[in-house]
């Protein structure tokens, strides 16, 4: 009898129901069992009715805003350079279709309303975009936030190649600000990587300049939570979001909490530092390989930290790595563990006492865990 190996809970269950027949089992068939009970479980606790809209929505864009050029593009729709006709300071608004997809029109409108509110969690974060207001056209959604006028992380590694040692720990120090944040609010960031990490300034660029000394807090903002969700009384999240190639073992399985966007901050921390992906050796053959192919090859090969540049990093910046990318979400490293490594603490200072945000070892026990009025979404 062949031997079936699982990698979450939900799996275990689903082989425990299956052993009552009398059939072969294979790891396929467990997958394919798991998703589609997965997907009948949302179906069967999703609402009947769709709930109010949290925002409240403006219909005066074109009476405040000018817009003048796009400036960004992607499936959730696209964002515009703006000007406020009031004020003249430049603005980002990003535009989103009332239908996406297969999503309903209330689908969306909750979607949204998720995305918005998380920004409304995370205002007093330096390190995450500021909200402005929000505006509902006849055909499509439009958030204003403020303009950030620096490239993001992926087009900084184009542009010069893999960076130090020391901008990599800076860049990891403000995106465990975005998470501490986050996961303070009971909120998973759900996608975390490169692109959706931009500098503030284009005229304080590090990986430029080399140059360290000028970066203060907010230097870096997490610009996109459209993949972001509420983790709602302690429960693991079975909904699988983000981009393949930064997803964890755990969102491949749909069975994840917190620690799914540290591992994410270790591809986005091993592609800065190396230009490419853990488990590829290069970006496009990453980017090209199928969602199929990119969970088996996460799931069955192990990170390179033998060949150059990880030869030659800090063993505080490897270990550091190596914690982050640790496939037993369970032993890997946390927000609070992970600002307190000695790669982060021997790069960076703060006057700023870090605080302990209530979750340990980034998995919220369901008998301890409150949302705080943190409205139902998923």
């Amino acid at each position: 009898m062949r031997t079936v190996y699982v990698r979450s809970a939900t799996e275990a269950r689903w082989i425990g129901a299956f052993a009552l027949r009398p059939r072969r089992l294979n790891r396929e068939t467990v997958l394919r069992c798991c998703r589609r009970r997965s997907l009948q479980a949302a179906a069967s606790q999703a609402c009947p009715a769709s709930p109010p809209s949290l925002i409240a929505w403006k219909d005066d864009f074109n009476e405040r805003f000018v817009l003048e050029r796009s400036i960004g593009r992607g499936s959730f729709g696209e964002v515009w350079l703006a000007t406020d006709k009031v004020t003249r300071e430049r603005v980002a608004v990003k535009e989103m279709p009332k239908r996406r997809g297969k999503l309903t029109k209330e689908g969306t409108l909750a979607k949204v309303d998720r995305e918005v509110c998380v920004m409304e969690n995370l205002r007093t974060c330096p390190a995450a975009v500021q909200l402005k207001e929000c505006h509902a056209l006849p055909n499509s959604y439009r958030i204003v936030m403020e303009y950030c006028s620096g490239l993001d992380l992926r087009e900084q590694i184009k542009r010069y190649g893999p960076a130090p040692e020391e901008v990599v720990a800076y860049v990891a120090y403000e995106i465990l600000h975005i998470l501490k944040k986050c996961h303070a609010n009971r909120i998973v960031h759900g996608d975390v990587k490169t692109a959706n990490f931009i500098l503030h300034s284009a005229d304080v660029n590090p990986f430029a300049s080399k140059e360290v000394s000028q970066l203060k807090p907010g230097w870096l903002k997490a610009i996109d939570f459209g993949c972001s969700q509420y983790v709602r009384n302690g429960k693991r999240i079975t909904t699988r979001v983000g981009t393949p190639v930064f997803m964890s073992p755990e969102v491949f399985d749909r069975d994840y909490s917190y620690e799914s966007d540290l591992w994410s901050l270790g591809v986005v921390l091993y592609q800065l530092l190396s230009g490419r992906f853990p488990f590829w050796d290069s970006t496009q053959s990453a980017l090209l390989s199928s969602v199929q192919d990119v969970m088996e090859t996460v799931h069955d090969e192990d990170p390179d930290f033998a060949n150059a540049p990880f030869s030659d990093v800090s063993a505080a910046c490897l270990d550091f790595l190596q914690r982050l990318l640790d496939k037993n979400y369970l032993t890997r490293i946390n927000v609070k563990e992970a600002l307190e490594h000695p790669f982060i603490t021997c790069y960076v200072t703060s006057s700023e006492q870090e605080q302990a945000i209530s979750v340990n070892n980034n998995i919220v026990p369901a008998a301890t865990a409150s949302l705080n009025a943190v409205p139902a979404m998923n």
